[in-house]
């Protein structure tokens, strides 16, 4: 599980460090766009004013104070290194003014670094110059990707911070379901244990029988124990006889369940019906599946366990003769904390997914349900 967050967060941020180039190579080609067209505007003005000196119109102010304020972009002209106009007209007004002039000639200084001054010609010789810096959007666009990847950073926080706070809810109903689990597991045997105990207390006869279910529940309460301590480690996987398992498994159910109940199991007498898995776990699983299915039927419940394999696969059918399952409940039911019974808490299938998908690399789905009833599969491969 371990790796499998790491992995996750690996490829959230490979992710995160893609999407921030993807904005980040689109935003300087937008820049580069914005340049290109303050470049050819300032191109225009240098030909534009050109113009005015070529046919004498003395009245370069006027033509300053009309064109040059619907220019979007900070630019100075000079003549003969002089500062004569702004794209602001107010401040041209101003221009014997000290601290204007500390303004033009930083000014100047800073974006003749950045940006080639065009010259204003007239007869092949240059009058003058047209300084020019950023039009004010590119200051926006500039800082654009870093609020964008700020607002994803803010946005995956709050997944994250969502996804911890249902984990953390997953892991309080996973705790409570197998400390419920755990008294609902020890119960069945100690009960039993407790009827033994009474029966020899009144001399029974047949105390030979009593001894050995009384060894039976020993044994139960052993594979309980290991259950739980398996169910959190790496599986030990042997060889298991799927077939005699699964019928060892009805034995153990036909014991305690009345006569009305039926399990079948059908296999079509195929040989080498073979898992590598844990038995006790597998076990486990199996039954969990099974007494969901007793829960489902109300009235003579009817279980068929199909087992067969195909090229691929090995796979045990459960049918049952239920209520069904709503289709969009389909993959909720095994999902920790689910349950649609009144005093169910929802940890057997949850348990059971776990034990196939996660420790033993199969797959538990439900594959068929309606009003007649409802067919959960495990399926697992075939070395």
């Amino acid at each position: 599980m371990r790796n499998k967050s790491f992995k996750i967060k690996l490829g959230l941020l490979f992710l995160g460090i893609i999407v921030f180039l993807i904005i980040f190579i689109i935003n300087r080609k937008i820049i580069n766009n914005v340049r290109q067209d303050a470049k050819a505007q300032v191109e225009n003005i240098a030909l534009a004013y050109s113009e005015v000196i070529h046919k004498e119109q003395g009245d370069i102010p006027n033509f300053i104070s009309i064109f040059l304020p619907t220019i979007n972009f900070p630019f100075v002209i000079t003549f003969n290194g002089e500062f004569y106009g702004h794209n602001d007209h107010q401040i041209f007004k101003n221009k014997n003014d000290d601290e204007l002039n500390k303004f033009i000639k930083k000014f100047i200084l800073e974006n003749n670094s950045k940006f080639d001054p065009l010259p204003i010609i007239w007869n092949n010789e240059i009058m003058g110059k047209i300084h020019y810096g950023d039009p004010n959007i590119i200051l926006q666009l500039t800082l654009l990707p870093y609020i964008e990847i700020s607002f994803i950073i803010v946005f995956i926080i709050f997944v994250f911070w969502g996804f911890k706070i249902i984990r953390d809810s997953e892991k309080n109903l996973i705790w409570a379901g197998m400390a419920r689990e755990t008294a609902h597991q020890l119960g069945t045997p100690i009960s039993s244990l407790y009827g033994w105990m009474k029966l020899l207390e009144e001399n029974s006869i047949n105390k030979d029988e009593i001894y050995s279910s009384i060894n039976e529940d020993i044994t139960r309460l052993s594979d309980i124990s290991d259950r739980f301590y398996k169910i959190g480690t790496k599986p030990k996987l042997e060889k298991i006889d799927i077939i005699l398992m699964v019928q060892e498994i009805n034995n153990y159910f036909a014991k305690r369940l009345s006569k009305k109940t039926l399990i079948n199991i059908s296999h079509n007498n195929e040989e080498n019906l073979f898992l590598n898995g844990d038995l006790i776990l597998i076990v486990w699983a199996i039954e969990n599946i099974i007494k969901n299915a007793l829960d489902a039927s109300n009235i003579d419940p009817r279980i068929n366990i199909n087992i067969f394999k195909t090229d691929k696969s090995l796979i045990i059918d459960f049918s049952d003769n239920g209520v069904g399952i709503n289709k969009s409940k389909w993959k909720k039911i095994f999902e920790p904390g689910y349950t649609s019974k009144k005093k169910g808490w929802g940890l057997g299938l949850s348990l059971t997914k776990r034990i196939i998908e996660d420790l033993h690399n199969g797959i538990i789905s439900v594959t068929k349900s309606n009003r007649k009833g409802t067919t959960i599969r495990l399926e697992f491969k075939i070395n």
